[in-house]
């Protein structure tokens, strides 16, 4: 078995070697040769290039993407509450990588996926992170008792308007964005 797939097959269980046995004995039983595109169908998780376009829509304030995403996840028959459930873990990793100094003893992932973690994280404010993750918990339990997909959609498009939300949250992210802008604005300048 090659590390990445036993390092996906780790992370997907959670520290559980029953969980852990359990995935890859579905996994031979798909196919005899695991990869980690094998073990996430297997699992029912959607790839790390999903996650990424979803945190990079955020970013971008792109929802018209956010929703496509979505939509192409939907279509090819992923569960909408393990996503939501799947973005606010990717979104922990980000609030860990921005919070504290040695945050991979917390999560199990490849080297080059700890890379694009910090990237996206270093790309994006606390208060951002924090606010997503809330929206997503949000959504999650919002799940349990109305449309699921239709629950996703409406935090994907709260979260790439930011101007819809009036919370005092809210205004201190704008501060946060704007003061970020200015200190680019300033660097450029000098």
């Amino acid at each position: 078995i090659e590390d990445d797939v036993a390092l996906l097959i780790a992370a997907i269980a959670d520290g559980g070697m029953r969980d852990a046995l359990s995935i890859l004995d579905q996994c031979i039983g798909r196919s005899h040769k695991e990869t980690s595109s094998g073990v996430r169908d297997t699992a029912g998780i959607v790839g790390r290039d999903h996650l990424f376009g979803l945190i990079d829509c955020i970013k971008t304030k792109n929802s018209a993407q956010a929703l496509d995403i979505i939509n192409e996840l939907y279509s090819n028959s992923k569960d909408m509450m393990k996503l939501c459930s799947e973005v606010s873990d990717h979104l922990r990793k980000l609030m860990l990588i921005k919070t504290m100094k040695n945050p991979e003893r917390l999560f199990t992932v490849p080297q080059d996926e700890m890379e694009k973690l910090t990237a996206s994280a270093l790309s994006m404010g606390l208060a951002e992170i924090l606010y997503a993750m809330e929206v997503m918990r949000e959504s999650l339990d919002k799940m349990r008792f109305a449309n699921q997909r239709i629950e996703l959609e409406m935090a994907f498009v709260k979260l790439c308007s930011p101007e819809m939300d009036t919370t005092p949250e809210a205004l201190l992210r704008r501060i946060e964005a704007l003061e970020k802008n200015k200190v680019v604005v300033t660097e450029v300048k000098e």
